[in-house]
């Protein structure tokens, strides 16, 4: 679920999600785990979300969309929205707008994406 990209800077990986069913509403439970292992076995502080308005919308069940979440769960969070599945993965504009997080976000912080 989680890995380090640059050890004890930043972590990528999936969205909090249902395993077997990756396309499903995912409950706040699921949400609520992947935020405690993000803060307590990680110390994530901070997450550039890149998954676009269709993927957002499989978190229905929160009081809040995905984004204002995390950052009522303590987390700095960038949204940079992504269409999933394109290749290259990200253009120079989104990259440029990665980047630009990573330079202000304070560390170490998740970079969130679909399940490949």
């Amino acid at each position: 679920m989680f890995r380090w990209v640059i050890k004890e800077q930043l972590a990528g990986g999936p969205r909090p999600r249902l395993r077997k069913k990756p396309c499903s509403q995912v409950p706040k439970s699921t949400v609520d785990a992947w935020m405690k292992k993000a803060k307590t076995e990680f110390g994530i502080r901070s997450i550039i979300c890149l998954l676009d308005e269709q993927q957002l919308r499989l978190y229905a069940g929160l009081q809040s969309d995905l984004v204002s979440y995390y950052r009522k769960n303590g987390f700095q969070v960038a949204h940079i929205p992504v269409r999933n599945y394109k290749h290259p993965a990200l253009f120079d504009q989104e990259l440029e707008k990665v980047w630009k997080a990573y330079e202000r976000l304070e560390k170490p912080f998740w970079s969130t994406a679909a399940p490949a």
